[in-house]
């Protein structure tokens, strides 16, 4: 790991749903180690027009970056966790769940970690996603 820099993006995209319950996932589809969860919002794509209609990055106070987790790293593993989440009224992520993840679990615990420690603006808010990219630079 010695010389090697980690880059973690966050891609964040939004989408205002009812009926948020659920936050247990189960998988869904396995496509080329792309695993895809059940959404507990009822949907995986979130389009480009839905963020412009709600933009959760406007809400943003802090972020936490992931620590790369140490056997991705030692075997140069690169990947994404697209995650769903509620935003609570004190401004913290809740009902964290997984929906996407590529290779399969190799990010997601160091994902839902880093992001329970990321702050938004007091407001409550529901069915947001974002994706954390995991790359080695």
């Amino acid at each position: 790991m010695k010389g090697h820099k980690f880059f973690i993006t966050a891609i964040t995209t939004t989408a205002i749903l009812s009926g948020c319950a659920n936050t247990q996932s189960e998988i869904i589809s396995e496509n080329n180690s792309v695993i895809k969860y059940e959404s507990r919002c009822g949907k995986h794509e979130y389009t480009k027009e839905e963020n412009l209609a709600d933009s959760i990055n406007d809400m943003l106070l802090s972020t936490k970056a992931p620590r790369y987790p140490i056997k991705a790293a030692r075997n140069g593993i690169q990947g994404y966790t697209k995650l769903e989440f509620d935003v609570s009224a004190d401004g913290k992520p809740i009902n964290i769940n997984v929906i996407e993840a590529y290779p399969s679990g190799i990010f997601n615990s160091a994902a839902i970690e880093s992001f329970s420690g990321w702050r938004y603006k007091p407001k409550a808010s529901s069915c947001h996603s974002i994706q954390l990219d995991f790359k080695m630079g």
